[in-house]
């Protein structure tokens, strides 16, 4: 269960750096949008876990560096197990989906500021969060088998270990 949206973090902070080409390609207001959409995070404060916690998650993962399948490929291996993961179901704004195609970068690799929750029902504990306000959706679960699968709009595919974080691509070098 993901709760926030993936690549937002990344996406705000290519928004900031890339303002004036992004506002070129896109109505300024749209990019403002982005910038606000920082400040308005909610699974980044240490209240999110807690309230994941007290929802019924048993394992809390934040995913951050190398965006939501980094985390979810760590969560697997920390596990010793496998996963089915339906990548159409990850909350993704359109804002991050414009921007990562106008750079040609994936948000599902992109630095998130969101949670990777483990609970015995994924979609209990979605309903749960959704009535507290925050963004959530059961996008997966985990299998005996030692496979990592993203099941996409195409053909299922294997995850394979997690890659260098997308906003390396527009900062080489960058610490964050």
């Amino acid at each position: 269960m993901i709760s926030g949206y993936a690549g937002a973090r990344g996406a705000s902070r290519i928004a900031r750096n890339y303002q004036k080409e992004l506002c070129s390609r896109f109505r300024p207001e749209y990019v403002h949008r982005i910038l606000r959409a920082e400040e308005q995070r909610l699974c980044g404060h240490p209240e999110s876990r807690e309230r994941a916690e007290e929802s019924g998650a048993l394992e809390v993962f934040k995913a951050e560096r190398g965006g939501i399948l980094a985390a979810v490929y760590a969560a697997a291996q920390q596990k010793k197990c496998g996963l089915r993961l339906f990548l159409p179901k990850v909350p993704v704004r359109q804002e991050t989906i414009e921007i990562c195609e106008w750079f040609r970068l994936n948000p599902y690799r992109l630095y998130s500021d969101c949670l990777l929750s483990l609970s015995e029902s994924g979609i209990r504990l979605e309903q749960r969060l959704c009535e507290q306000g925050i963004p959530s959706a059961c996008v997966g679960f985990l299998t005996e088998s030692p496979d990592k699968v993203v099941i996409g709009k195409k053909e299922p595919e294997y995850l394979n270990p997690p890659e260098a974080d997308e906003l390396l691509k527009l900062f080489p070098g960058a610490f964050f």
